[in-house]
């Protein structure tokens, strides 16, 4: 089959990764539907994977199945895709299906934040509140104020993302986890659990993010618990006859358990830890869900984990500096896009050992012929080139620009 993966990061990466084995996979990532949809007929496209949310949230299912119907698309449309695009639309929704989530106020302007609404709700306001842009912010519209004199501060800025509003929420305490599904109209067929870190200090510390790392799987929902989170999936689902992948972020508390938000694609980095699970054929899950068949799916008994490591100023600002990486040990699998890595079992073990033992034996002749070692460093560069996903200098690594459409084989 032919594949058009829409979008560019390690979550498209790994996506590719999972789909070429079988398939022709072409990654493009243009803002233009009028170019995507030009792309598909001049490649002969079979299916087309939207795996950001502004791409769905902007309608792209919707364009395909008007103009070019013959060519599949997985993923929810335009209306369905609000289950992310708009947080008071979720809110709503969760409330009009009796799905637990933490109680809210929703502002559309400043005017309306306090006791001037008419929603004003103490339980809410009397602990120092969770803030949330209503709208998409790729990640970074949620604040957690660690006193009340900071949220005069923040509510600005998140007014000044766009037009959509601000959800004040009541704080709820407990350990989050990621569960996401695959579902095909009728049901949600659940993922292993996974837990991803937004916050960019160690020890749960700074600002939100977009995501430093994850880890799958991670256990911290029991059976019972997991089949009750299934059951309100399940819900939404039929509800609007959700096709595409569904990721639900949750909050175990006390005494209950919570669904904080939905997003309405892979997460990133929850989708790097995913997906080098998935012992399925990821391509006939996706088609059978958009023809709304039960998927057959298969996991692996591993363990992943993914580690983002960033330039100091992010998430308040972007660097055009090079990331300096120390070559780490081999025997685990590394993808590199911008400043993302991920770090999972190699499926080439026995491949990666050979190398591993041919570096080892190239550093022992450094150490024994220092005088020459820059002459077969430079000569070794260039005969592992090809063997990594990125270029190897003498004293940092740089990840290797990829611009445009490109096929993978």
């Amino acid at each position: 089959m032919r594949i058009l993966i829409l979008g560019g990061g390690a979550r498209e990466n790994v996506i590719c990764e999972k789909l070429k084995t079988n398939n022709n996979v072409f990654v493009l990532n243009v803002s233009d539907n009028n170019k995507i949809i030009q792309f598909c007929i001049n490649n002969f496209i079979d299916l087309v994977i939207p795996s950001t949310e502004d791409f769905l949230c902007q309608g792209i299912v919707n364009e395909f199945n008007q103009l070019l119907p013959s060519v599949k698309v997985f993923g929810p449309d335009k209306y369905q895709s609000q289950i992310e695009g708009s947080k008071y639309f979720s809110k709503s929704l969760m409330d009009s299906l009796n799905i637990p989530t933490a109680p809210y106020i929703y502002c559309s302007n400043m005017k309306s934040v306090y006791r001037g609404n008419p929603n004003y709700d103490p339980i809410i306001f009397d602990n120092i509140p969770v803030l949330k842009y209503s709208g998409l912010a790729k990640g970074k519209g949620v604040y957690l104020p660690n006193s009340r004199s900071a949220i005069p501060l923040i509510l600005p800025e998140l007014f000044n993302l766009g037009n959509d509003g601000v959800i004040i929420e009541k704080r709820l305490f407990g350990t989050e986890v990621s569960l996401l599904a695959f579902c095909n109209g009728k049901e949600a067929t659940l993922m292993p659990q996974a837990q991803d870190y937004k916050r960019v200090y160690d020890g749960d510390q700074g600002p939100n993010t977009g995501g430093m790392g994850a880890i799958c799987p991670a256990n911290v929902l029991t059976e019972n618990e997991i089949a009750i989170a299934k059951s309100h999936m399940d819900k939404i689902v039929k509800h609007l006859n959700y096709k595409g992948i569904l990721y639900a972020g949750l909050m175990k508390t006390k005494d209950n358990v919570y669904f904080l938000e939905f997003n309405c694609r892979f997460g990133d980095p929850e989708a790097q830890v995913l997906i080098s699970l998935l012992n399925s054929d990821l391509y006939k899950i996706m088609i059978d869900c958009i023809n709304g068949k039960e998927p057959i799916i298969n996991w692996t008994n591993n363990y992943s984990v993914c580690l983002v490591l960033s330039h100091k100023g992010y998430p308040h600002s972007r660097s055009n500096e090079e990331l300096l990486i120390e070559l780490l040990p081999l025997g685990v699998n590394i993808i590199v896009w911008g400043t993302i890595i991920l770090y999972s079992r190699h499926k080439h073990k026995q491949r990666m050992k050979a190398i591993e033992e041919e570096w080892a034996e190239r550093r022992r002749r450094w150490e024994l012929e220092d005088s020459d070692r820059m002459t077969e460093l430079n000569r070794i560069r260039r005969e592992m080139e090809n063997e990594w996903p990125f270029n190897i200098h003498t004293d940092k690594l740089s990840p290797k620009k990829k611009m445009g459409a490109h096929k993978m084989r």
